[in-house]
């Protein structure tokens, strides 16, 4: 948790504001901010197995089980990787590339499909949506 000192009380004039820059500068510092990743000492398998970090990678675990089912279900063998970064300026995206290049059969990643990608690859479904939901 990150606190701001928004300025000093004082019993005769009450609350002496003395934020420093604007409240965009101010909120757009994200000084502390931790980025949680998958440990070292983890096999990538053994990291989309693991549910008790809610919230973090949740659409590459969700198609890690959906994958894993239709590897059941259809009897074939997954050989799990990561694939490289994308490079600047490249309109593919780098799995999008390596199903073009053969290099794998099946992704079941949270890759965004689009119009160009829909000529290069045969989408079997779209990508677990994203919605903005209210729970009253």
């Amino acid at each position: 948790m990150t606190s701001t000192i928004r300025g000093s009380w004082q019993t005769i004039g009450k609350l002496n504001v003395s934020l420093l820059g604007t409240k965009f500068f101010r909120r757009s510092n994200l000084n502390g901010l931790t980025s949680t990743t998958q440990p070292a000492n983890t096999s990538l398998e053994e990291y989309l197995q693991e549910f008790s970090s809610t919230g973090r990678d949740v659409l590459s675990k969700f198609g890690f089980v959906v994958v894993t089912h239709l590897s059941d279900m259809f009897n074939f063998t997954l050989k799990f990787g990561k694939v490289p970064p994308r490079k600047a300026g490249d309109k593919l995206n780098t799995i999008i590339r390596a199903l073009d290049n053969n290099d794998m059969d099946l992704s079941g990643s949270p890759t965004v499909m689009n119009v160009q990608r829909t000529y290069l690859v045969q989408f079997i479904h779209q990508s677990w949506p994203f919605r903005t939901c209210f729970i009253f």
